[in-house]
């Protein structure tokens, strides 16, 4: 038994220069495939935990999935494991982004819903960088935060001074959190002991699995710490020149990816 872990969003979402709104068909059977030969399937991704059933529905089936860079895993046999950051975070960042003038809104998952920091910023200026989850986002505000609150899947949305976005984070809240980029425009906070790597080797423990039994496949700076789990790893080829760098193997799909370890397994 194996263990193949996949980001969503440019990974398994993309196929043919196409990146589409669920998992590409192509990378849907493939995965069919990898399961009926016996193998475990899951998915490392910067989404929401909420969003884990819609995406098993979309897949057609349960998966282990490792949302908010290994921060909120939800696993196939229901139980889960939510780590937080204190709001208090979000408040601080909101302020600095001002403070710097920076053209930026910050979103956050407070109890199963979104809220954001502002909304006269990007990307609300910007229709084509507007994510789902802000479009029915509610205003911070109405929370009226004291700072110690528990929550998650926390970004900053922004094209600008992004390196300055995460060295703030990172020196600013070093005692919980860290920062890491899941697109150019999405500087994503990580809980403290969490990560994509992380969450890769609990889950390969739950299946009593060894290094060398997981593969991992990627494309962006979020799914380079993953990368160092396993000796099996796969960069997506529209992935930037230091994602590929950092993987040991270059792919143009999921399905690629899987069939060439299916036939290896065969020879």
């Amino acid at each position: 038994m194996k263990l193949l872990v996949s980001d969503i969003d440019g990974t398994l979402t993309y196929e043919n220069g196409v990146n589409y709104p669920s998992v590409a068909p192509v990378n849907k059977i493939a995965v069919g495939k990898w399961m009926e030969a016996g193998n475990v399937f899951a998915v490392a991704t910067a989404r929401v935990h909420t969003t884990a059933d819609w995406f098993m529905n979309d897949l057609g089936m349960r998966v282990d999935y490792l949302g908010g860079n290994g921060a909120e895993s939800v696993y196939a046999d229901g139980t889960c494991q939510i780590r937080m950051i204190p709001s208090y975070v979000f408040l601080k960042t909101a302020k600095w982004l001002d403070e710097q003038n920076i053209n930026a809104t910050i979103k956050m998952n407070y109890e199963h819903y979104f809220y954001y920091y502002k909304n006269t910023n990007y990307p609300f200026t910007c229709e084509s960088r507007m994510r789902k989850t802000l479009r029915t986002a509610e205003d911070y505000q109405l929370l009226n935060l004291t700072g110690e609150e528990g929550v998650c899947n926390m970004s900053v949305l922004t094209e600008e001074r992004i390196q300055d976005v995460k060295d703030y984070i990172n020196t600013t809240f070093a005692d919980v959190c860290s920062a890491v980029c899941s697109d150019y425009d999405n500087v994503d906070f990580i809980p403290k002991g969490s990560s994509k790597s992380i969450a890769i080797q609990e889950l390969a423990k739950r299946y009593h699995l060894s290094s060398d039994d997981v593969y991992v496949i990627g494309d962006s700076e979020n799914d380079i710490s993953m990368f160092s789990v396993t000796g099996h790893s796969y960069a997506m080829a529209q992935a930037s020149d230091e994602v590929k760098r950092q993987a040991a193997h270059v792919v143009n799909t999921v399905s690629e990816a899987i069939l060439g370890i299916l036939e290896e397994d065969t020879i």
